[in-house]
């Protein structure tokens, strides 16, 4: 059931991991995402108005003595911002109480809340957290997802085992793979790419602080992607779609979005990167970009590497957009294992 395996500079313990398990298979995509096994969500019980919520409260899938791995929801946003310090400083004369109904606060909010001020309201008392809870180190958040990705997020739970995963970030020795829905194919819209290979392409953000947008430009900086066909859609009106694995090489502002509009095939739902965009369904609706990180692999400071899946199914609005296609080549998808979904 393996498509294909995307080798990385990883550590040789690592390396075999990936080689014996973590090859590309719908069955690890398709599957149903595992029960929660470790921190529990922070508000429970009935005081807290979960009917109003306009958003998840975040989980956490792994947690040992130097890193926790967090599933980041849709709109939570990971800037940094000066509010951070000034939230910290509230929280250290803040009863937990206190600090969960700012939680639920934001919960509520129609605006995007920062995914540090969570981490600030529920950590930023805890003495085990006081080293990386600082702006410059993003309140322990080893890198960041874009507002509306969903997936695994890793977080350093102190000075040193921040500073490993980051220095493993340079290395390029993690394993990000993500699920994305594109408008049109690779046979009528994407001329001069196959339905698997490497993006190559690099990404300049010059002007981002005024359009909001990167762009593929020679004076960018370098940026690649690995990327495969999954399966090929089409919806009531004929519209095409194509579901791709994407593996990151390199971790570009937006660089999945920008290299897929690069190639032709813009993600679905997506209102910042849309040029070149094949003819598309108007009644198809996605409110965020169509992109999930399914699978996130890092290695403890140890070497031991830890494989954190987080499957498309833990993304139920986007499992209701696939849902309203019907499938027209099924590569390396099988119909049982859509059927997982739902």
């Amino acid at each position: 059931n393996t498509v294909c395996h995307l080798a990385m500079e990883l550590p040789e313990s690592c390396r075999q991991m990936a080689d014996s398990t973590l090859g590309i298979c719908s069955k690890g995509i398709m599957q149903l995402p595992p029960p929660k096994t470790w921190r529990n969500m922070w508000l429970q019980g009935d005081q807290w108005q979960r009917d109003r919520w306009q958003r998840e409260e975040p989980q956490f899938l792994y947690e040992d003595s130097d890193f926790m791995v967090l599933m980041k929801p849709a709109t939570w946003h990971c800037s940094s911002q000066d509010q951070g310090r000034n939230l910290l400083k509230q929280c250290q004369q803040m009863s937990s109480n206190d600090r969960k109904t700012v939680l639920q606060k934001q919960l509520m909010q129609q605006d995007t809340p920062a995914l540090h001020d969570y981490l600030i309201l529920r950590f930023g008392a805890d003495p085990m957290f006081r080293e990386v809870m600082r702006e410059d180190m993003l309140y322990g958040m080893v890198h960041r997802l874009d507002v509306g990705t969903t997936g695994s997020l890793l977080l350093g739970k102190t000075l040193e085992s921040f500073r490993w995963a980051k220095e493993q970030i340079i290395r390029q020795a993690l394993v990000r793979d993500y699920i994305a829905l594109v408008h049109g194919t690779f046979a009528k819209n994407a001329k001069n790419y196959k339905p698997r290979g490497l993006i190559m392409a690099p990404i300049d953000k010059t002007h981002y602080h005024i359009t909001r947008r990167c762009e593929v430009m020679p004076q960018g900086q370098h940026a690649a992607t690995h990327y495969e066909l999954l399966a090929e859609f089409k919806s009531k009106d004929g519209s095409q779609y194509s579901l791709l694995h994407c593996r990151l090489l390199t971790g570009r502002t937006h660089q999945i979005r920008v290299h897929c509009e690069h190639i032709g095939l813009p993600l679905v739902g997506d209102k910042q990167y849309y040029r070149k965009r094949a003819k598309h369904d108007p009644t198809l609706v996605c409110n965020r970009p169509f992109l999930h990180k399914v699978r996130f692999v890092f290695s403890q400071r140890s070497e031991e590497p830890v494989v954190i899946w987080t499957p498309l199914a833990s993304a139920e609005d986007l499992v209701a957009v696939l849902k309203q296609l019907k499938i027209s080549d099924w590569r390396a998808i099988r119909a049982e294992d859509l059927g997982r979904l739902g």
